[in-house]
């Protein structure tokens, strides 16, 4: 264990969102090898707090944003 606190499934998430800057749910959900489904749900609570953005586009798949990234705001 790193540290001293245990890591969640939804503290990955936020890992690997943070990392990336933005990234289609179902590569995550593969990354993280679960269903698309959860990694929304998770990804709800993410935005609940304020940490990251779900953006749904009008064609194609929703994406995981980090929150308050400007370069991401203009696409």
């Amino acid at each position: 264990m790193k540290g001293d606190y245990l890591e969640t499934k939804v503290d990955r998430l936020y890992e690997i969102v943070k990392k990336r800057r933005k990234i289609k749910i179902s590569e995550a959900a593969s990354i993280m090898k679960v269903k698309p489904e959860r990694i929304e749900e998770w990804a709800k609570i993410l935005e609940d707090h304020g940490i990251i953005d779900i953006f749904y586009p009008i064609i194609g798949e929703a994406e995981l944003r980090i929150k308050g990234d400007k370069d991401e705001k203009k696409g």
